[in-house]
């Protein structure tokens, strides 16, 4: 529904941005390409870096380019955020 609503809210130019779990990332992505929204930008997101990705933070567009693909850590180890996850998040948090 998210997709079927994103394919027609969205301009030409525009994007549409989701968060899920890393195991439903491939199903969405190719449902996103049968309505004609691809790929631009993904971040698969760990728990920890040496932990497998849980999540997957995608950009979804009306045109087909290339795609830029990072990965984020969210902890070094329990309770001691990253700097990029602190970074990403500071302006929504009020203590790190």
């Amino acid at each position: 529904e998210l997709l079927d609503r994103g394919e027609r809210l969205l301009s030409t130019d525009g994007r549409l941005c989701c968060i899920l779990p890393i195991e439903q990332e491939q199903h969405v992505c190719d449902v996103a390409k049968a309505r004609g929204l691809f790929v631009q930008r993904r971040c698969r997101i760990r728990p920890r870096p040496e932990k497998d990705p849980h999540r997957a933070m995608l950009a979804f567009a009306t045109s087909e380019s290339s795609v830029q693909e990072t990965e984020l850590a969210i902890e070094v180890e329990r309770h001691f955020p990253t700097p990029e996850y602190r970074a990403l998040t500071s302006e929504f948090l009020l203590k790190h």
